[in-house]
């Protein structure tokens, strides 16, 4: 347990899934092109043809980046509201001071 490296799980882009799966639409061996991509298990390629196949192409979006684009919704969102506080709290202060 101790001393054991721990493997890292190869995390690959939307674009590289999708240029795959596009590749493997197109003819192309699924065997070739894992190996051109550096992809050591072919069913990977598999997987992500078959989110090709049936459009559902948010699946091939890593977890991770999905819950990141949903973080900067939220924060984009959170900044609205907060420069729309401020714009309130600026015409009560200027109401305030003129009386």
């Amino acid at each position: 347990m101790f001393g054991e490296e721990r493997k890292k799980r190869t995390v690959y882009t939307y674009e590289t899934k999708l240029e795959a799966a596009q590749r493997a639409q197109a003819g192309e061996n699924i065997k070739d092109i894992a190996k051109d991509i550096g992809v050591k298990d072919p069913k990977t390629i598999y997987k992500w043809f078959r989110f090709y196949e049936k459009g559902q192409l948010d699946r091939l979006k890593d977890a991770r980046q999905q819950e990141n684009a949903s973080e900067i919704l939220d924060k984009d969102q959170r900044i609205k509201e907060l420069e729309m506080e401020n714009e309130i709290l600026k015409k009560y202060l200027s109401n305030l001071k003129k009386e």
